[in-house]
């Protein structure tokens, strides 16, 4: 049987050099701390995401969505070329990275420069 516990807060979490992550939480029934190893990490972030899918905003359009604070970016591309890696330090000691195929990286490349263009 499955027991529910409402989240009041994050009370923290850490990851270890063996890729092994802790998630704390503060619930109605107390703290609980969920361990699992860096897969089933990635799956829960992914899934995280996934719940807070909001509908594609419209190119060109203003953009109101919930977006991560970006302290630092570093480019790069996969070892055979094929996709370039972007990655994100969210201010906060957080990390995101993606792999962008090197056809939608070319339209990133021209979208980003049209859109601070009309910028100032």
């Amino acid at each position: 049987m499955t027991e529910t516990y409402r989240v009041q807060d994050i009370a923290g979490g850490k990851l270890t050099p063996e890729m092994q992550a802790t998630m704390n939480f503060a619930t109605d029934k107390g703290e609980v701390a969920l361990d699992m190893d860096y897969e089933a990490l990635s799956k829960t972030l992914h899934l995280a995401i996934k719940l807070q899918r909001v509908p594609a905003p419209e190119a060109g359009k203003n953009m109101d969505i919930r977006a991560f604070p970006v302290a630092w970016w570093t480019l790069g591309r996969t070892p055979d070329s094929a996709e370039v890696v972007m990655s994100f330090e969210i201010e906060g000691d957080g990390h995101i990275g993606f792999r962008i195929p090197k056809e939608q990286a070319r339209r990133l490349h021209t979208v980003l420069g049209d859109t601070l263009a009309k910028m100032g």
